[in-house]
C-alpha cells in the first residue's frame, strides 16, 4: 500500500500543474456517472423506506441522494453540495424505484443550505437541506430524536439505502438498492480511521469487519434508516469511508440526532424530528426492532439477530493503514497552490493532495 501510494504522489508531483488544471477540466458529470453505489445489498421498496429521492446535479444528472423531511425540503449530506445558490442541484426526483422507468416526479431546488461547520478535510457536519420550489406531498422520512438516538448502539443492525451496485468500482444500479450491516463502536471506527484523524461525535459507524456490505459513491447524502417498533427512522446520512466494503473498514455517517435544532432553525420550523406516526407517537416504550430489512429477501438480517452484542462490541477489528484527511487546500490555477516556496515543491504539495484524493473516497462524485 505505501508502494502504492508513493508512485501515486510522484506520478502526481512530476505533472505539477498540468496535473491540476486537468483535474479543474473534468466535469462534474464525468466524475457522477462513473461513481458506483450500495455494495452488496439487495432491491428495496421506496413503500419500505419513506421520503428516499435522487437529487439531479444539472447536465450531469442524477447523483447524491437525500430525503424529503417536510413537504419542502430534503435532507442530504454538504459534500454533494457546491458553493452556488443551490448547491448545484437543479431537480429533486419523487417516486422513482427504477431510473430506466421514466423520469419520475421532478421538483425544482431553489436553494440549497450547508452547515457552516462543514470542510472538506474533516467531513465534520456533512449536512445540509435543499428548499424545493413547491411542496411535495410524497411521503417524508421520519427523523430520529435525541432521545432515540441514544439506542443506535453498536451491533443494531442498520440500512442503508441508495441506488447501488454489487462491485468497488461498478455502475450503478438501475433499481433502488439496500444493504443491512451493524453499528460498530463509536472507539472501534476511530481507530479505523486514525490516521485520517479519526471520527467525530457528529459521525456514526456501522459496518461488518470481513467486508463485502457497505454504502458507497452516488449513495452519498441518502439514509441510514433503524427500526423502531414497525417504522423506519433515519438515522444518518452516507457521508464517506475508505474504499467500498473492504475489511475492517466501516462506513461512516453524519449522526442525524445531533442536529434537531439546526434542522429546525435552517428551514423556519419546518423540518422537525419525530412526528406523526413516529416512536414518538406510540402507545408504551418503544425499543430498537433488530428485523430491519422491511419486504426484504436478503438473509442477513436473521444472522445480524443471532449475533451476540457483547461480541461484536469486544470484536475490534486490526488497525488498517489508512491516508490522512487531506490537508492541503486544492485552488483554481497554479498561482494558487497552498505550497509556497519553489516550483517543485508546489508541485509536490499538489502530488500529495492529489493523491490523496484519489485513494481517499467520499461518498458522491
Amino acid at each position: 500500500m505505501k508502494s502504492t501510494l508513493a508512485a501515486l504522489v510522484f506520478a502526481f508531483a512530476v505533472t505539477g500543474c498540468a496535473a491540476q488544471d486537468e483535474a479543474d477540466a473534468a466535469s462534474r458529470e464525468d466524475r457522477v456517472t462513473s461513481s458506483e453505489s450500495i455494495v452488496g445489498g439487495t432491491s428495496a421498496s421506496l413503500a419500505s423506506w419513506p421520503g428516499m429521492v435522487q437529487l439531479v446535479h444539472g447536465s450531469a444528472g442524477e447523483g447524491c441522494g437525500g430525503t424529503l423531511v417536510a413537504p419542502g425540503w430534503v435532507l442530504t449530506a454538504a459534500h454533494c453540495l457546491d458553493n452556488t445558490a443551490t448547491g448545484g442541484i437543479t431537480q429533486v426526483i419523487f417516486g422513482r424505484e427504477v431510473m430506466s422507468s421514466g423520469p419520475g416526479e421532478r421538483i425544482a431546488v431553489t436553494q440549497a443550505i450547508k452547515h457552516t461547520g462543514f470542510t472538506d478535510a474533516s467531513m465534520d457536519h456533512d449536512i445540509a437541506l435543499l428548499r424545493l420550489a413547491q411542496p411535495s406531498n410524497h411521503p417524508r422520512a421520519r427523523l430520529v430524536t435525541a432521545s432515540e438516538g441514544s439506542t443506535v448502539s453498536p451491533g443494531r443492525p442498520v440500512t442503508a439505502v441508495g441506488w447501488g451496485n454489487t462491485t468497488e468500482g461498478g455502475q450503478r444500479s438501475n433499481a433502488l438498492q439496500q444493504v443491512t450491516v451493524p453499528v460498530v463502536a463509536q472507539d472501534v471506527c476511530n481507530q479505523q480511521f486514525s490516521q485520517m484523524g479519526g471520527v467525530t461525535a457528529n459521525m456514526l459507524c456501522a459496518g461488518v469487519p470481513e467486508g463485502g456490505k457497505d454504502a458507497c459513491q452516488n449513495d452519498s447524502g441518502g439514509p441510514l434508516f433503524m427500526m423502531f417498533g414497525q417504522v423506519p427512522v433515519q438515522v444518518g446520512i452516507v457521508s464517506f469511508g475508505d474504499g467500498c466494503a473492504r475489511a475492517n473498514s466501516s462506513g461512516v455517517y453524519t449522526r442525524v440526532s445531533n442536529y434537531a435544532a439546526w434542522l429546525a432553525t435552517q428551514s423556519g420550523g419546518a423540518v422537525v424530528v419525530g412526528g406523526p406516526g413516529s416512536p414518538d407517537d406510540q402507545a408504551g416504550p418503544v425499543t430498537p426492532d433488530d428485523e430491519l430489512d422491511p419486504g426484504s429477501d436478503d438473509g442477513d438480517v436473521d444472522d445480524l439477530d443471532d449475533e451476540d452484542e457483547d461480541e461484536d462490541e469486544e470484536a475490534t477489528p486490526k488497525k488498517k493503514k489508512k491516508r490522512r484527511r487531506q490537508q492541503v487546500v486544492m485552488q483554481s490555477g497554479c498561482s494558487a497552490s497552498p505550497a509556497s516556496g519553489s516550483g517543485s515543491a508546489s508541485a509536490l504539495a499538489l502530488g500529495v493532495a492529489l493523491a490523496l484524493a484519489a485513494v481517499r473516497r467520499r461518498r458522491s462524485a
